[in-house]
């Protein structure tokens, strides 16, 4: 990498250089050898802070290569490893190269600074009670009733659905879809970004309502690609730190990032501390890779996730693999981390974090496996924990209830009253009882009253078969349309919103 240096001219004070893209401050050259590399490396978030500790520092390396007289130098560095790295100038009238070691009390104070952000980080994380039960973010799902909801039984944290930045500074309609309440906390607030300055004003818009500002890194369904965010900014690493430490030089609320593994570990750790020198104070990771996005058949790395874990000194979420309550246990043991987010099973089980499990799925509990029909459902189960001799249960329809209850308390768009409705019912009873499912369907204008009274109609209907008495077609049919949360599936809803506002032409979010 290369950076200009522009030396001063003769009669002035001598101290003054340009770091293009990156700040300027008032140095002797000496100097600006050290802080080039303490920026690059350390992360530092106050420049002109950096410089004011240097400019009296008097034990510079004495040994630094003599610069060649000449107006404009070029400065390339390379070889960077902790703190030695190789420094060489190349001038009008000639180069000079050193091996060098960082011995500079800059480094120190660097040091304390990253301690400080440390400690900082612990702190909040323990302020809000060590949240270890989180709602993942899911496009249009985890919205403020869901979120209720999942609190009421359990969930100790929630993350809102993921919001794009640009759409949620420039569109007011949009930006009311945000709502959350006093009891709505902890609460992370997702977004989708890559333009800083959007990024930080819509940060800003928020921060007072949540306890951390969260960046989305993990997203891999296509609609991201073409948008250039979510995991597809894992190709542009110098715009993801950017990203952050744009948020977290000028937020107050911590800022948090959401990811998925690279398919080397080395990248993952490489990545992470990335964030967590840019300001990041909590990572939570999603176990799969871009590419690995079908969660019913591809396990995630809670191995990778416990590498991350002892590499980071700021607190870890884990996600994947969370099926059941015991499964958290199971995480936490395996990984490290100091909490969970669920996604795909708490859309179907909103009561799950409180130890349920659907009254239907456990009186169908075992034959699933035995569905000749789809052969993912037995894969799928066959990894799971689930507990032997489970009797504690709630009926999925008065969740359903419930749900719509809290939607009247907290009005939100009805598409994603109608997507949890399907999520919470179509695993069973919708497959047994498909006339009220076409109903559901065919309803155009869709109230809370309206799916109440079919929630009361449904009340009487007796208890599903087993999956052996279902034909093996209905079977894969229902099966394809449950369990997808924000990073193994993509609602259309979000493709309509961007569509229809045409915003993210030309990959700005």
């Amino acid at each position: 990498m290369a950076f200009a240096l522009l030396r001063p001219r003769e009669g002035t004070l001598g101290r003054f250089f340009c770091f293009s893209g990156r700040g300027s401050a008032f140095f002797c050259n000496e100097v600006v050898q050290k802080l080039f590399v303490q920026k690059l490396l350390m992360g530092s978030r106050t420049f002109t802070e950096l410089a004011e500790m240097a400019i009296g520092d008097e034990r510079v390396d004495e040994s630094a290569p003599t610069t060649p007289d000449c107006a404009e130098e070029r400065i390339d560095l390379s070889g960077l490893h902790g703190r030695n790295f190789d420094l060489k100038f190349t001038g009008a009238n000639g180069s000079a190269s050193k091996r060098m070691r960082l011995e500079s009390p800059i480094y120190s104070q660097i040091d304390n600074l990253k301690e400080k952000h440390f400690a900082a980080a612990w702190e909040h994380w323990r302020r809000l009670g060590a949240p270890k039960l989180h709602v993942a973010p899911m496009v249009d799902q985890s919205e403020l009733p869901f979120r209720m909801m999942c609190r009421k039984y359990g969930a100790t944290a929630a993350y809102t659905p993921m919001l794009h930045s640009r759409l949620y500074v420039q569109d007011y309609k949009y930006r009311k879809e945000f709502t959350t309440c006093l009891e709505d906390r902890p609460l992370f607030v997702q977004f989708c970004a890559n333009n800083p300055d959007t990024l930080l004003e819509a940060g800003r818009l928020v921060e007072g309502s949540c306890d951390y500002v969260d960046l989305n890194l993990g997203c891999p369904q296509r609609i991201a690609k073409r948008g250039n965010y979510g995991a597809f900014l894992m190709d542009n690493l110098p715009l993801v730190e950017a990203l952050v430490r744009k948020l977290s030089s000028n937020l107050i609320t911590p800022v948090s990032c959401k990811i998925r593994l690279f398919p080397d570990i080395k990248d993952t750790l490489a990545y992470a501390h990335m964030l967590e020198d840019a300001g990041c104070s909590l990572l939570a990771v999603h176990g799969r890779t871009r590419d690995q996005k079908n969660g019913k058949l591809i396990r995630a790395d809670w191995e990778a996730i416990r590498k991350v874990r002892e590499a980071l000194r700021i607190p870890v979420l884990a996600n994947g693999n969370i099926r059941w309550l015991q499964d958290v246990e199971e995480c936490i043991a395996a990984t490290g981390v100091e909490g969970v987010l669920s996604a795909e099973s708490i859309l179907e089980n909103p009561a799950m974090f409180g130890g349920y499990r659907p009254l239907a799925e456990v009186l169908n509990a075992g034959t699933e496996a035995n569905t000749d029909g789809d052969q993912s459902v037995g894969r799928f189960v066959e990894h799971s924990s689930e507990p032997a001799g489970f009797q504690k249960t709630i009926d999925e329809r008065v969740l359903c209830l419930e749900y719509l209850d809290l939607c009247e308390k907290y009005p939100v768009p009805m598409r994603m009253v109608r997507g949890h409705v399907h999520k919470m019912l179509g695993n069973y009873w919708f497959r047994h009882h498909p006339d009220f499912r076409e109903e559901l369907n065919k309803q155009f204008k869709l109230t809370v009253v309206w799916l109440k009274d079919l929630l009361q109609r449904m009340m009487v209907l007796p208890l599903p078969q087993t999956r052996s008495n279902i034909p093996a077609e209905d079977t894969k049919t229902a099966v394809n349309g449950v369990m997808t949360g924000q990073h193994d599936a993509e609602p259309s809803t979000l493709r309509t919103v961007d569509d229809e506002r045409s915003l993210l032409n030309g990959g700005s979010v």
